[in-house]
């Protein structure tokens, strides 16, 4: 996948796949992050449940950052009022040859991203985005 990702959020957020080896990168609030991964067909952006011990599972060389982001994270979280995952929004560049799936965290608003496509995604808690045409 090749993406432009803006964080319109106030807190930083990882993004992490299992492909190429497994992978994780921090999304800064309001600054554009260009990703090429071509070899990534799925990655997540945010805290979804089970994530980390997916990572830990299979990914022993980024468990370690994954799990101090994810912890710093949580952490952040805690403090906040309200009982629900924690709200993440960000835009979304499409800067690849395929369409990509784009999860919310609540799945019910389920899109396809086409090329070249922009998008706003308002989520709760995380969004999963999976590359189209494999």
């Amino acid at each position: 996948m090749r993406m432009t990702l803006t964080n319109t959020g106030t807190n930083s957020l990882p993004i992490c796949s299992e492909d190429e080896g497994g992978w994780v990168v921090v999304l800064e609030p309001e600054t554009p992050l260009d990703l090429d991964k071509p070899d990534s067909d799925v990655w997540i952006i945010g805290d979804k449940p089970g994530m980390l011990e997916s990572i830990e599972q299979g990914l022993t060389a980024i468990t370690h950052m994954a799990k101090a982001l994810l912890t710093a994270m949580a952490g952040r979280h805690k403090g906040r009022q309200g009982t629900g995952p924690a709200e993440v929004r960000v835009t979304l560049h499409n800067r690849g040859e395929k369409a990509v799936w784009v999860i919310p965290g609540d799945t019910t608003k389920e899109t396809t991203m086409m090329p070249l496509e922009e998008l706003e995604v308002l989520a709760a808690g995380y969004i999963e985005l999976r590359e189209l045409g494999g």
